[in-house]
């Protein structure tokens, strides 16, 4: 689980998925409230600079990666949005449907 005494290794870790890096973390998007991290952004994709939103839910962290419980395909296909200092919800409802995930799972 990540949270929010892992901020500081958050930042350009390497994201795994299946077992494969996939890229770098881009930015850290923190919940409003409780002020953990709840997505971070990598760019998966060739010759653009949009990135994916990748919740973090289920991911673990350790020696500067974060290995999250998604494919690549699935990062891949999300939903595209700039990021931005902040997601308003319904962006973040979009990215949680598109990974299956309510906002409450942990």
């Amino acid at each position: 689980m990540v949270t929010e005494t892992d901020l500081e290794q958050l930042h350009d870790a390497l994201v795994v998925a299946e077992g494969r890096t996939i890229g770098q973390v881009g930015q850290v998007f923190l919940d409003q409230v409780t002020h953990a991290p709840v997505f971070v952004t990598v760019t998966v994709r060739l010759f653009t600079s949009r990135s994916s939103f990748v919740p973090l839910q289920g991911a673990h962290l350790a020696d500067g990666r974060v290995t999250v419980p998604f494919s690549r395909s699935m990062i891949k296909s999300a939903p595209l949005l700039d990021p931005q200092d902040r997601l308003d919800p319904e962006q973040t409802a979009d990215i949680y449907r598109h990974y299956g995930l309510c906002a409450n799972d942990g």
